[in-house]
């Protein structure tokens, strides 16, 4: 991340979910369209969530701990 980013720039480049129409703004627009927040079944399974490359980055990692037995 560059230090001189905009909070929109760094919102397009690395949190807005790929190929998803969405932009920060000052107001909410007029014919804007409220999404309903997920319930936490949904967000655990990802359901109906696209991933940004932060949270795919994520996956492996809480993937392999299911599969792996913890050593120690």
């Amino acid at each position: 991340m560059k230090t001189n980013q905009t909070v929109s720039e760094i919102f397009d480049q690395e949190i807005r979910t790929f190929g998803c129409p969405v932009k920060m703004v000052h107001e909410i627009p007029v014919d804007a369209i409220l999404i309903n927040e997920h319930t936490d079944n949904e967000i655990i399974s990802l359901a109906g969530n696209p991933l940004n490359i932060v949270e795919l980055n994520k996956q492996p990692a809480l993937l392999i701990s299911t599969i792996f037995q913890k050593f120690g």
